[in-house]
C-alpha cells in the first residue's frame, strides 16, 4: 500500500470552503484540494511540506498554487514519477520552490523558462 501523507497549511482551508461529499464522488487528493484553495502565499507565510511517495503532477501543481509560478509538465516524458519531500520545519514559499528543483534535479529532471511558464524536463 503506497502511503501518502500530505500536511500543508495552504489545504487546511479546504476544509472550510468544500462541499458535502456525494457518494459516487471520487475521494479528495491534494491535486483537487489544490485547485479549490489555490492562494499566492503570503509574505514569511511558512508550511509544512510532508510528501511522501506523491505523485509528480500533484506536488507541482501545489508548489505552482503557492508560489504563482505557471508549471507545465510533459506526462509523455515524466511517466508515473512521484516524489518525496521532507521538511523537518515548515518552510516559505521560496525554500518549497527550492526543495522542489532539488528533488526534480535527484530524479533527472530539471524546471526550464519557456516565457511565462516553467517546464518540467528530462535533464
Amino acid at each position: 500500500m503506497r502511503r501518502l501523507r500530505c500536511t500543508l497549511g495552504l489545504l487546511a482551508l479546504a476544509a472550510l470552503t468544500a462541499s458535502p461529499a456525494r457518494a459516487d464522488a471520487p475521494p479528495p487528493t491534494p491535486a483537487r484540494e489544490a485547485a479549490q484553495t489555490c492562494r499566492p502565499a503570503k509574505r514569511g507565510e511558512r508550511f509544512r511540506v510532508d510528501f511522501e511517495a506523491m505523485p509528480l503532477v500533484d506536488v507541482a501543481r501545489l508548489v505552482s498554487c503557492v508560489s504563482q509560478m505557471n508549471i507545465l509538465l510533459q506526462p509523455s516524458d515524466l511517466g508515473d514519477r512521484t516524489l518525496t519531500l521532507l521538511a523537518p520545519r515548515p518552510v516559505t514559499a521560496a525554500e518549497l520552490v527550492d526543495a522542489f528543483r532539488v528533488a526534480l534535479h535527484r530524479d533527472k529532471l530539471h524546471l526550464q523558462r519557456s516565457g511565462a511558464y516553467w517546464v518540467v524536463r528530462p535533464l
